[in-house]
């Protein structure tokens, strides 16, 4: 599926989600989308981690764990949150950021144990 038939059919609410690379624009839009408190700083941490789990491609998979997806969740984690690869993108974000609140206290705590660890 290309980007522009994806975004036509409202790609972050579809279920299971296209198969495509989101770029930065659109992952912020994605952020915009998926909550109610919205920031500068947190949207672009988000994007951040996201370009560095996955490149923006929704179905990525590595080899070296479990990790998968947009945000590199664990299949533990996406458990946890009640998510999967099939869930709307707008919904793993939701999982993404309440994980990442719930561990770090913001997105952007996550983006500095990142930086720090090149995991989150």
């Amino acid at each position: 599926m290309t980007l522009a038939v994806a975004l036509a059919i409202d790609m972050f609410t579809q279920s299971p989600p296209p198969r495509v690379t989101l770029s930065k624009q659109h992952l912020h839009t994605l952020y915009a989308r998926s909550t109610k408190h919205w920031s500068a700083k947190e949207s672009e941490c988000f994007v951040r981690i996201v370009i560095r789990e996955s490149s923006g491609n929704t179905y990525c998979t590595t080899s070296r764990s479990s990790s998968c997806g947009l945000f590199g969740f664990l299949q533990g984690t996406m458990k946890a949150h009640k998510v999967s690869l099939r869930s709307p993108l707008v919904e793993q974000a939701r999982a993404f950021s309440d994980y990442c609140h719930r561990r770090y206290g913001s997105i952007e705590g996550a983006w500095r144990h990142h930086l720090g660890r090149h995991w989150y």
